[in-house]
């Protein structure tokens, strides 16, 4: 059984992990955008059909070996669920974030670890503590103080990003209660990919999304970069409580705050530093509080 400490450090590393290559993805996706590479509706579908196509040699060797995996104590209305929202919001989202600042559809984002932890305490009884509660609702302040000089600017586009946090926290609280059922990750991670794969595909076709000329790049980029964020998510939720986990989040809005600056020339507001300081500070407090 891991110690209180060691089950933080665990759940830490493999956050920082996930946000590393979750702001990765978004950056390539972005650059794919701007370049005119791929449009942004199309982003989703490559990201899941060429995270399949990596995932495929182990998926063929596990069915070979331990085909029983697939199908013993596997919770397939849980593993469909989770992947219709994923899929919606990672169909969803790049077009929000090729149309908005990041930093700002990524402070929107920051909603998801509360709504998460509402999930989470509703649904799947899991214990939160009242400082953690107390400690949101500031780190919500510090999201409206970071968004309300933009209020004037609210179009379709932030709207969409609402209906992505809403269904982003869904599938973040699917996959706590997936993890809690001590799937295999693995398999966890096969479903998750088949089924995304089948979902996006669906969309594409409703929506008639065009699709690139060039196939290579998408495919070798997105789905290595989506794989690997999805990997170490799944087992930041297997280390750690869900509330933990969500509160790390903070680690990625940092990271595409940054990137937001340094590559895309995004201002450092007051605003934005007095919602950061918000934000991080109620994160610190329940890392350190952590028990």
């Amino acid at each position: 059984m891991l110690s209180t400490n060691n089950e933080m450090q665990q759940a830490l590393i493999y956050n920082l992990l996930s946000s590393f290559f979750s702001v990765l993805l978004i950056i390539v996706t972005k650059i794919m955008v701007t370049n005119g590479i791929i449009v942004s509706e199309i982003a989703s579908f490559f990201r899941h059909v060429s995270g399949l196509v990596v995932v495929m040699p182990f998926f063929i060797k596990t069915l070979e070996q331990k085909p029983h995996h697939f199908v013993h104590k596997i919770p397939q209305k849980l593993m469909f669920l989770r992947a219709l929202f994923f899929t919606i919001t990672t169909f969803c989202w790049p077009i929000v974030y090729t149309h908005i600042p990041l930093h700002i559809a990524m402070t929107i984002a920051f909603l998801v670890p509360f709504l998460s932890n509402i999930m989470l305490a509703v649904f799947l009884k899991e214990e939160i503590p009242k400082h953690v509660w107390v400690v949101k609702i500031i780190g919500i302040v510090g999201v409206v103080i970071i968004l309300e000089p933009h209020v004037h600017e609210f179009n379709q586009y932030y709207f969409l990003a609402l209906i992505c946090v809403v269904f982003w926290a869904v599938a973040t609280t699917l996959n706590k209660h997936i993890a809690n059922k001590k799937v295999k990750l693995n398999i966890s991670l096969y479903y998750l990919t088949v089924y995304s794969v089948i979902l996006t595909g669906i969309l594409v076709m409703l929506f008639r999304v065009p699709m690139p000329k060039n196939m290579i790049q998408p495919i070798l980029y997105l789905g290595v970069i989506s794989i690997l964020a999805q990997w170490f998510t799944m087992h930041a939720y297997r280390h750690g409580k869900g509330y933990l986990v969500n509160a790390m989040e903070f680690i990625r809005f940092l990271m595409f705050l940054a990137t937001d600056i340094i590559l895309f020339g995004a201002d450092l507001t007051l605003m934005v530093i007095v919602g950061s300081i918000l934000i991080g500070g109620s994160v610190l407090y329940i890392v350190k509080n952590y028990r």
